[in-house]
């Protein structure tokens, strides 16, 4: 998937490396969440799932829901949604 271009219609979640290049294509609007996570967070994660060294795709499962909450938050900007944006990281 290195270099790939990535086309989505539905809620997806897609996890690239650190380092990795890549781009975006859609047919139509989207809104998208870009996040950065650094080197201490990976390793925190590999602890509990398996090593996230390759691309990795996710479509319809409670990944794509924690995300989709993540970027509401986001837009929300409310007082609570700094405590929400923790509680989903």
């Amino acid at each position: 998937m290195e270099g790939a271009v990535a086309g989505a219609s539905s809620p997806m979640l897609v996890f690239h490396p650190p380092g990795e290049s890549h781009a975006e294509k859609h047919d139509s609007d989207v809104a998208t969440l870009n996040v950065e996570l650094d080197g201490s967070w990976l390793r925190r994660v590999t602890e509990s799932v398996a090593p996230l060294e390759q691309p990795v795709e996710f479509a319809g499962d409670i990944v794509v829901t924690s995300g989709l909450q993540l970027l509401q938050e986001f837009k929300r900007n409310d007082t609570d949604s700094a405590l929400a944006i923790e509680s989903l990281t």
